[in-house]
């Protein structure tokens, strides 16, 4: 089906202010009158076309018609008869057309489509899972209140506590089983307005624990990768930014895993690549990266 027009907004609220040569007078019939006379002190600058909304009756009457009715025909005539304004002669425009899926049109329109027999969809997963319920819930609402923006990931610790990176606050929390805080950590620097340093975070996306208990962190949009002790104190951080051109460079690194020897595993969002590293040294090999053949990524 075709429809007239798809068209933008008329912009003649555009350029309402003009430079212009100071050293020339204002013309007698200048728009900016009366209450707006004190525009006329800046002779390097027009306001006439602001000014006529005010001070022109029909430039007025039709800014209001365009208002309250969304009628142009007013405007267009105080405007000298301008032949652009209307539905038919709008521009910028231009045509489209409209497809409409059959079993759609006709459960909505009743314009002579045929009705089809709907083909009902199986769930495939219907009776293939179990919904539990959460044995516990950690927010806001609780005794001991935690207040999270945007938790990216978590990971545990040996004796049953974990770590959650909460990315928008900038912070890594650490919490016991009953979701009390033991350790937080972390101020906001992005490098640009608050100079990085050690232990600063910028949209954490990554927590992992390695062996030895120490918690690895994906410090996302600083490009690079913390090391801090269980309760939080900075050990060593490494990672540039980069798109790939070296091993260590990142690009809003988000998630992060470490193996039983410590080595960690890490994905490269921009990149779509995952690195192996030996947390800390200079010592990294690819796993897998995205092309388009076995054992890539897309």
């Amino acid at each position: 089906m075709d429809y007239i027009r798809m068209w933008w907004p008329m912009q003649d609220y555009f350029g309402l202010v003009s430079e212009r040569d100071p050293n020339v007078p204002f013309p007698e019939d200048y728009a900016c009158r009366g209450l707006l006379s004190f525009l006329s002190s800046r002779k390097s600058r027009d306001y006439s076309r602001f000014c006529e909304g005010f001070t022109d009756p029909q430039v007025r009457a039709g800014i209001i018609q365009i208002w309250l009715n969304r009628d142009y025909s007013v405007y267009a005539q105080a405007k000298g008869g301008r032949p652009d304004l209307t539905v038919a002669t709008w521009s910028p425009a231009d045509t489209m057309r409209l497809y409409i899926r059959q079993d759609v049109a006709s459960q909505i329109w009743n314009y002579g489509v045929a009705p089809i027999t709907s083909q009902v969809i199986e769930d495939p997963t219907e009776g293939k899972f179990i919904l539990l319920a959460a044995d516990k819930i950690l927010d806001a609402a609780q005794t001991n209140p935690v207040n999270f923006n945007a938790p990216r990931s978590l990971a545990f610790a040996p004796d049953g506590t974990f770590y959650v990176a909460d990315s928008r606050n900038h912070r890594i929390l650490h919490l016991d089983v009953d979701g009390s805080v033991l350790h937080e950590w972390g101020t906001f620097a992005d490098g640009v307005n608050v100079p990085l340093g050690n232990g600063t975070l910028n949209e954490p996306w990554g927590v992992a624990v390695g062996p030895d208990g120490s918690v690895y962190v994906t410090d996302t949009w600083n490009h690079r990768i913390e090391k801090f002790s269980p309760s939080g104190r900075f050990i060593k951080a490494w990672g540039t930014f980069g798109q790939g051109e070296t091993p260590d460079a990142f690009y809003g690194p988000r998630g992060l895993a470490v193996d039983a020897r410590g080595a960690g595993l890490r994905d490269r969002h921009r990149e779509q690549a995952c690195r192996r590293v030996r947390c800390g040294r200079e010592f990294h090999h690819p796993v897998w990266r995205r092309r388009f053949r076995a054992g890539s990524v897309r």
